[in-house]
């Protein structure tokens, strides 16, 4: 994730989970996940030295359906509200 361009994609996850409603705490536990599920997948594919940005950025799409996040919804903890889990549609 040391490359020119990841903390880039960070921020276009963080921005675009913002621009859906969540508030900045909800985008940042959803967008840091997904950043990093994504850096996962790209590293299986292209060995983690040879990860750059634009594999991050084409393995997003998956990582959103990868784990909790699966069928493309993501759930977290809605701190507002304890004990209750909201799901969000990415």
């Amino acid at each position: 994730m040391a490359t020119a361009g990841a903390g880039d994609v960070l921020s276009g996850i963080l921005g675009a989970l913002r621009a859906t409603g969540l508030q900045p705490l909800e985008a940042a536990v959803v967008g840091i996940s997904v950043h990093g599920r994504a850096g996962d997948i790209a590293a299986q594919r292209k060995g983690v030295r040879s990860v750059i940005a634009s594999d991050l950025l084409e393995a997003i799409p998956e990582a959103f359906h990868v784990g909790n996040f699966s069928s493309g919804i993501a759930r977290i903890i809605n701190p507002s509200n304890k004990g209750t889990v909201k799901a969000i549609s990415p």
